[in-house]
């Protein structure tokens, strides 16, 4: 859903930004990723050797669970709509926080830049998207005229909500993990 919200986005950096070799980086983060997902959703194709390592074997699993939704039209729409509208909900959010802190950063700004700049966080190169939000969030921000330690603000505070938000999340999630354990180690004793 990121990649189409970027994508579809395009027409609207131009009138946002007059960095001409931003706007083509802007371009150039989408495609890459479009080129890549036929690879990702064919990991589970790859050799037996390979599917031996852990990581190759998330990804293949991964791969599977996402050709089994992408590819049944009725979940796909439904999960890509879910997914546009949490777009939407988060860029409200970014604007209410940037609203709280007093820093001048106007809804639609919100709304056609702060996808990109979840997109970009999902690459692997950071943990949790730190450093490599902030420097995206005040870049492109900034290029649309947002003050850049006002972008920075906002983004800092962004990334403490979204960890504290998903601190219940992580905590059922080692619960249940343990639970799966607990599981596994009482039938092996049986």
């Amino acid at each position: 859903a990121l990649l189409l919200i970027v994508t579809m986005a395009q027409p609207f950096y131009g009138e946002l930004m007059n960095s001409p070799t931003l706007r083509q980086s802007i371009l150039f983060v989408p495609v890459v990723m479009l080129l890549a997902l036929p690879g990702v959703l064919m990991a589970d194709r790859l050799p037996n050797a390979l599917l031996r390592f852990r990581l190759i074997r998330g990804l293949a699993n991964l791969a599977r669970d996402a050709r089994t939704v992408y590819l049944s039209g009725r979940h796909a729409v439904r999960i890509v709509g879910m997914s546009v509208l949490i777009q939407l909900t988060a860029s409200i959010v970014y604007y209410c926080l940037a609203t709280a802190l007093y820093v001048e950063m106007p809804l639609n700004t919100c709304v056609i830049l702060l996808p990109i700049v979840i997109l970009v966080t999902t690459l692997p190169i950071s943990i949790g998207g730190w450093g490599v939000r902030e420097a995206a969030t005040v870049t492109l921000f900034g290029a649309a005229g947002v003050d850049p330690e006002g972008a920075l603000l906002v983004s800092v505070a962004y990334g403490i909500s979204v960890v504290i938000i998903g601190i219940p999340g992580g905590a059922l999630w080692l619960l249940e993990r343990k639970s799966h354990t607990d599981d596994g180690r009482a039938a092996r004793k049986s």
